[in-house]
């Protein structure tokens, strides 16, 4: 009759050298029970963040080229300064 020791000692039982991997699936079952209580708090914790994430623009903030645009417009900058700056603002 085998024993959990017979298997604890693999090298020398008659295994022929192959490690009995059922052993170690207890040894797994804390560690995916962890990763579960893990990612339940992060879904539950995930909608009450204030803060809008950071790929989304804001509708009501301008775009830099919206904000040169205007500037031009009031006659804060002239022609000249206005290409120089919308090409600055064109280059990757």
């Amino acid at each position: 009759m085998w024993s959990w020791w017979d298997c604890v000692q693999w090298w020398n039982s008659a295994w022929d050298g192959a490690m009995p991997w059922p052993m170690f699936l207890p040894m797994l079952w804390p560690i995916v029970m962890i990763g579960g209580i893990i990612l339940l708090v992060m879904l539950l914790l995930r909608g009450r963040t204030e803060t809008p994430p950071t790929w989304r623009r804001d509708a009501s903030r301008q775009t830099p080229f919206e904000i040169l645009s205007e500037r031009f417009v009031r006659g804060e900058i002239d022609r000249h300064e206005y290409e120089e700056r919308k090409g600055l603002l064109s280059q990757p």
